[in-house]
């Protein structure tokens, strides 16, 4: 092991010590020379010059290095590494104490990194059936070859690498339905707060990632958190956790995408809102029905349905009108008129005639500001 990746290693672990004790060289220097030659690690031991002179002179470019790291490596930011003190005296901490730069330092899979991962599913595949198997196989390769390979893809997911907060669902993972956090939140107008939380389900919908639990100040067991709003999150006492409600996850067949409440075109962010206490109204579903138009589009929305109440009615497309009509049994949120939106016209609400206005609104809106220019 070379002694440039032995120094990161060191300054790696300290980094997610304890997050109220900041790194500076001296801690360094002080604790740490010494059980490089305890260990011999080296074929030829560096002497404690040689030692002292790599932490002396590149100490600060080692923190450099991690910090373009959390710059430019996807999911990463440079926010992750918290700092203290003056240019001459500077300390530092990972934000997250779980963080580690090291699988970063080789960002790319390497040859011998795809045999260990080979290694690891033939274990697998003793243990499980044929079928899970090859979809376990698919999940673990596909994703290691999105995230980390050289190569040109032969899987892309579609799925923003840059997402801001998507540093944290590694730790969110682990907690999950565990352990209580306590998270640090910023609206987009730079209204922060702390609230303690316990996580139950990670959805991702329209390429974010959104986490659902208790939040115990408002005593919602449903409430949003999106990722890219979270600042810190810091793992509380387990015995303190309360564990999520029977079926949970039937919560989630009332709406289209992350928001329960009804919306009815109110300007700014839903969860910004529901966080500063315009909770709005009360949560209710509502038959829907919508024509579509063209059979390309009806063909789109047959395969893959706006939502999981959706049924067709009279007996499917008529070829003579080119339409055709579904209902959905849904709360008209935010997601479902951007959802709408988005279909383009050839989709168009039919009832209850208030949601249909809202549409159109919407339309108006945005005509008028491309004729204001």
């Amino acid at each position: 092991m070379e002694i440039k990746r032995q120094r990161v290693e060191i300054i790696d672990r300290m980094l997610k010590g304890n997050p109220v004790s900041f790194l500076q060289i001296a801690k360094v220097l002080e604790d740490e020379l010494n059980e490089i030659k305890k260990k011999k690690t080296h074929k030829v031991e560096p002497t404690n010059q040689e030692l002292t002179s790599c932490y002396s002179d590149v100490f600060r470019k080692d923190i450099q290095m991690i910090r373009e790291i959390m710059k430019t490596r996807p999911g990463l930011s440079p926010d992750m590494l918290e700092t203290e003190g003056n240019k001459r005296n500077m300390k530092y901490h990972y934000r997250d104490n779980t963080f580690s730069i090291l699988p970063y330092l080789d960002y790319r899979y390497s040859t011998k990194d795809y045999k260990g991962l080979e290694r690891a599913l033939d274990l697998l595949r003793g243990s499980l059936p044929e079928q899970v198997f090859e979809l376990v196989n698919f999940s673990l390769r596909s994703r290691v070859e999105y995230d980390f390979g050289e190569t040109e893809k032969s899987i892309d997911y579609g799925e923003n690498l840059n997402l801001k907060g998507r540093q944290w669902l590694p730790f969110i993972y682990k907690v999950l339905n565990k352990r209580p956090i306590k998270i640090q939140y910023e609206t987009f107008k730079g209204e922060a707060f702390d609230f303690q939380f316990h996580p139950y389900i990670l959805k991702q919908y329209n390429n974010r990632w959104f986490l659902f639990g208790r939040n115990d100040s408002t005593e919602n067991d449903y409430w949003n958190v999106p990722l890219d709003r979270i600042k810190d999150v810091k793992e509380l006492k387990e015995e303190d956790f309360k564990s999520k409600p029977i079926d949970y996850s039937k919560y989630f067949d009332n709406f289209i995408g992350v928001s329960e409440k009804v919306w009815f075109g109110e300007e700014g962010d839903e969860n910004d809102r529901l966080f500063l206490g315009d909770v709005g109204v009360t949560s209710k579903k509502k038959l829907i029905v919508i024509r579509v138009e063209g059979r390309g589009t009806w063909g789109r929305i047959k395969t893959k349905p706006l939502h999981i109440s959706q049924v067709e009615l009279d007996n499917g497309f008529n070829e003579v009108n080119n339409c055709g009509r579904i209902r959905l049994d849904i709360i008209p949120n935010v997601e479902f008129y951007n959802k709408i939106m988005e279909l383009g016209e050839n989709v168009i609400i039919e009832s209850p005639n208030w949601v249909k206005e809202i549409v159109i609104k919407r339309l108006n809106n945005t005509l008028n500001k491309y004729k204001n220019g």
